[in-house]
C-alpha cells in the first residue's frame, strides 16, 4: 500500500524561497544595480542630446528644421571673405582677380542687365558688378533684395564688348572699365527672409 503524500509545509517552501532569494542577491550585488541606473542616465542623456542639442546647437532632430527660420530678418550685416574685395578702392578692385569671393547679406543695388547687377552697400562698399551664373535671370531681382553669392574675380572686358556680351549700359559699361574687375558668380541665391526695404 502506498504511503500518502505530505503536504510541503509552508514554512519550509518559505524559507527555501528566501535561500534562494538571497543567493539572486548574492550573485547580482549592490553595484550591478548602480551600475543599472547610471546606464539609463547615460541613455536618457544621449536622446536628449540628439533631440534639442546643448546650448542654442538645437540638436540633430530640432536644428535642422529651425536653422532657416531663426535667420534674423534685416538686421545681417555684410560678411564673409569677399567683403576687402567690396570695401577695395574703385582702382584697386583688379589685384583681387583670380581670387575666389563669397559674400552673405549683400544687397542689390540696381540691376544692370539680364544677368548683371551691382552689388555692394553705398555706406561701406563700392559697388561691383556680379555677373550671375548661366541660366540665372535678373528678372526676379529688384534693388534692396539681399544675396548670399559665391564666385571668382574676373579682370574686366573693355567697356564696348561688355556692353554687347551682357547688355550693360554705356554709363555701366564705363563703370565697369573703369574698376577692371567683376565677379563671375557660381552661385547666387537669396538670402532668406532679407530684404532692404523691410519687404
Amino acid at each position: 500500500m502506498a504511503s500518502p503524500q505530505r503536504r510541503p509545509d509552508p514554512e519550509n517552501l518559505r524559507q527555501l524561497e528566501d535561500m534562494r532569494h538571497r543567493d539572486v542577491q548574492r550573485e547580482v550585488g549592490p553595484g550591478w544595480r548602480f551600475g543599472f541606473w547610471w546606464i539609463w542616465i547615460l541613455v536618457f542623456v544621449a536622446i536628449w542630446w540628439v533631440a534639442f542639442g546643448w546650448g542654442n546647437s538645437g540638436g540633430y532632430v530640432w536644428g535642422h528644421g529651425r536653422a532657416v527660420a531663426t535667420e534674423p530678418a534685416n538686421d545681417a550685416v555684410l560678411s564673409g571673405p569677399g567683403l576687402p574685395i567690396l570695401n577695395a578702392a574703385t582702382t584697386s578692385k583688379h589685384i583681387y582677380i583670380g581670387q575666389a569671393f563669397t559674400i552673405r547679406n549683400v544687397p542689390v543695388e540696381r540691376v544692370a542687365g539680364a544677368q548683371a547687377v551691382w552689388i555692394g552697400n553705398a555706406q561701406n562698399s563700392t559697388p561691383m558688378l556680379l555677373i550671375l551664373p548661366s541660366g540665372s535671370n535678373t528678372s526676379a531681382l529688384a534693388p534692396g533684395e539681399w544675396l548670399n553669392a559665391a564666385g571668382r574675380i574676373r579682370k574686366a572686358p573693355a567697356a564696348a564688348k561688355a556692353q554687347q556680351q551682357w547688355g550693360l549700359s554705356a554709363a555701366d559699361a564705363q563703370a565697369l572699365e573703369k574698376q577692371g574687375a567683376f565677379i563671375q558668380g557660381t552661385e547666387v541665391i537669396r538670402a532668406a527672409g532679407h530684404s532692404a526695404t523691410g519687404r
